[in-house]
């Protein structure tokens, strides 16, 4: 009776002994084992070409793939400018790792930025995703705060993150009066007000023999320069039978 309870009592220990040994054989030592022979940190391959990084992941055991290709002008095309997984990671051999790599920028039309506030440029730019890396002011024939002339002609060919540098107009720094007698009242008005100026005041004389509405004199001589922008007064003819309001 006592050998029976020694035996039964001998493999219970030994079994409760091999579960142990299985437990930690299956769940300690294998992973480890696993772990040390089918893992490896990753190398860090940025800013390697894409031909030197694929060799080097294929020699550790990994399988390089192309991932996003994003256009840059500061680097060589085919330079690797992130992975995934990220480097330092341990990953199981055999893995794909994706490599994000440089292209060559698209070239692009330039915009036409003349005629344009500065307000306006610096938007247009900003959509282009070019900047402004000079701007000069000056005195020009456009109004206050409009761009007047650019560096990069419009329709050139550049890529993105050109700069450009933009010359902004003053307003005017004189005012030249242009002779308008002789000119169509309406003419005349336009004649004034493209070079800067306003008409003050339009009076009117009747004349039987010349055409209605037209310049009979000015107030300010044609040819005149300005140092400010003073108003022009006109006289116009009228026909007798004719009246102004």
């Amino acid at each position: 009776m006592n050998i029976l309870k020694r035996l039964i009592r001998f493999f219970l220990v030994l079994g409760c002994v091999s579960f142990l040994a299985y437990l930690l054989f299956d769940y300690v030592l294998m992973p480890y084992i696993v772990s040390r022979k089918d893992t490896r940190i990753l190398l860090d391959v940025r800013n390697m070409t894409w031909d030197r990084a694929a060799s080097l992941l294929r020699r550790e055991g990994f399988i390089p793939m192309r991932g996003e290709a994003k256009p840059r002008s500061d680097l060589t095309p085919f330079t690797v400018l992130d992975q995934r997984p990220r480097p330092g990671s341990k990953v199981r051999l055999g893995r794909r790792v994706y490599l994000d790599i440089s292209t060559v920028e698209k070239e692009i039309l330039f915009p036409n930025l003349i005629g344009k506030t500065l307000r306006g440029a610096e938007i247009i730019l900003r959509e282009y995703q070019m900047e402004i890396d000079t701007l000069i002011w000056n005195y020009s024939d456009k109004p206050y705060g409009v761009v007047f002339k650019q560096t990069i002609d419009p329709g050139t060919y550049v890529i993105r993150g050109t700069g450009v540098g933009l010359f902004v107009s003053l307003g005017l720094k004189s005012w030249k009066v242009p002779d308008v007698v002789g000119m169509s009242q309406f003419a005349a008005v336009r004649e004034i007000e493209k070079a800067g100026l306003e008409v003050r005041d339009i009076r009117y004389v009747f004349r039987d023999d010349l055409l209605a509405y037209t310049v009979l004199s000015q107030s300010v001589k044609g040819g005149t320069v300005l140092d400010r922008p003073d108003g022009i007064t006109l006289i116009v003819s009228q026909l007798p039978e004719e009246r102004h309001d």
